[in-house]
């Protein structure tokens, strides 16, 4: 029988990099164009690059959490927000940068959950938070799919998309 580490650590490696049932975060940013990932179809939908700042802002917060740091302030009002470019400008330089810290943040969440024990993931997040560890981290998981998902769609919108699963 598995262990809590190991289901969730391959959530977390099926989730970013490991070929599974569907495409993975790598998969989805892989070679993308800067003038890909501002485009939308409307301009009340997010772009590519709006949903890979959620997805960067949500996995930083709980993985300073899981490794236990107290995330920063948040500087959003709503989770609307999370999604904003505001603070930076739309360039190749910062495209570049964003696409590595999606990297970096899976790679840590890898990273993190393989040095961890089931011990810790079987264990309530906080005081203030109900649940466990395993729990909210599936969840997580669950969340970085669903945004892929709504990623591939952008790109078959663009024509910028082959399905191989």
């Amino acid at each position: 029988m598995s262990t809590s580490k190991e289901i969730i650590l391959d959530l977390f490696e099926t989730t970013y990099n490991s070929p599974g049932w569907n495409p993975t975060i790598s998969d989805v940013i892989e070679g993308l164009a800067l003038e890909q990932a501002i485009w939308k179809p409307r301009d009340h939908l997010h772009n590519i690059w709006d949903l890979l700042n959620h997805l960067i802002y949500w996995n930083d917060r709980w993985l300073r959490r899981f490794n236990g740091a107290v995330p920063p302030e948040t500087q959003y009002d709503d989770n609307t927000a999370t999604f904003s470019q505001a603070d930076f400008e739309r360039t190749e330089e910062n495209w570049v940068k964003t696409i590595e810290r999606v990297h970096e943040v899976c790679k840590s969440w890898i990273k993190a959950i393989t040095y961890t024990n089931d011990e810790k993931l079987v264990s309530p997040v906080s005081e203030q938070l109900e649940g466990k560890w395993w729990n909210f981290l599936t969840n997580l998981n669950l969340h970085n799919s669903y945004h892929v998902g709504q990623i591939i769609t952008l790109r078959k919108e663009q024509g910028k998309w082959v399905d191989t699963y």
